[in-house]
């Protein structure tokens, strides 16, 4: 099967994510890390962890022995904050930190979410062919059901539908339009062309270190475009950010400080990172 072949990449790779009750996907997730691990020249892995009702911390332990040096966990106590975006920003931030002291000379940083988003089998040679292209800063991709709304920002879309002064029914409405609208933009795209966002992320995504440095998440409400276009947007869509939501998805802001400090290229491939039933009679060899 493709997942069972390790393509060798030259480069160095940081992989990171969050954990905190992840032991039900932890050997699927870690398997997963493990070999993407092997394909570059060095890696580190580095997680940042929250206090979890399972195992988890125990089995992370196991790890950073398992790993010779190459793992770094950060084990956090921080206080359980009210919002979820700004409990999540407060982790992913602490990875930044790490990569900003330790790895700011490592070519890619990977961002995984180390649960259930993760734990099909991992497709590196899908990974490695966009490792060394030039069209691309931080890189995202496709799933058989692109579930990640609340992070995308793209053309006409430009806010989730969650961050929207809308009923729930209005919601559901305008978040599947946007589904409908991504996938069909993506299905335009020329072969090998990757599809331009302003934020995307799907549960996996590819930063080049040096588009990375200096940048943060936060979680808070943020009209993030020029006002001319954010009030034409407002006016097309018959629509306008929540003035009483108390949380924004924290990729948003992120992919905007990237685009603000560094003029980063924001891409959503059309490929899978991660094998799916409906994939794996093609990916298996007879």
């Amino acid at each position: 099967m493709e997942q069972d072949r390790a393509p060798q990449v030259s480069g160095r790779a940081v992989i990171a994510g969050g954990a905190r009750d992840i032991s039900q996907y932890f050997d699927l997730v870690f398997d997963n890390i493990n070999r993407l691990a092997r394909m570059f020249d060095d890696y580190r892995v580095v997680v940042v962890s929250d206090p979890s009702d399972d195992d988890t911390l125990e089995r992370l332990r196991e790890q950073v022995l398992n790993h010779g040096g190459k793992m770094v966990l950060v084990e956090g106590e921080r206080d359980r904050l009210d919002w979820r975006a700004h409990r999540i920003a407060e982790v992913r931030n602490d990875i930044l930190k790490v990569v900003e002291q330790q790895f700011a000379d490592f070519d890619w940083l990977f961002m995984v979410d180390l649960d259930v988003v993760c734990h099909r089998p991992i497709l590196l040679d899908t990974i490695a062919s966009h490792l060394h292209r030039d069209d691309w800063d931080a890189l995202t991709f496709n799933r058989h059901w692109y579930y990640d709304m609340w992070a995308l920002s793209f053309e006409p879309h430009l806010y989730p539908a969650l961050d929207l002064k809308l009923g729930d029914k209005g919601k559901r409405r305008l978040a599947n339009e946007a589904r409908e609208n991504l996938l069909a933009q993506i299905d335009a795209l020329e072969p090998g062309a990757l599809l331009p966002v302003y934020s995307a992320f799907n549960g996996f995504g590819i930063y080049r270190v040096a588009k990375v440095l200096g940048c943060r998440y936060h979680g808070y409400p943020t009209q993030f475009f020029p006002p001319q276009k954010y009030e034409q947007y407002c006016r097309d869509m018959a629509v306008e950010l929540d003035p009483d939501s108390g949380e924004m998805c924290e990729h948003l802001a992120f992919h905007w400080d990237m685009v603000n400090k560094h003029a980063a290229k924001i891409r959503l491939s059309p490929e899978r990172a991660f094998l799916f039933p409906d994939q794996e009679e093609e990916h298996t060899q007879p």
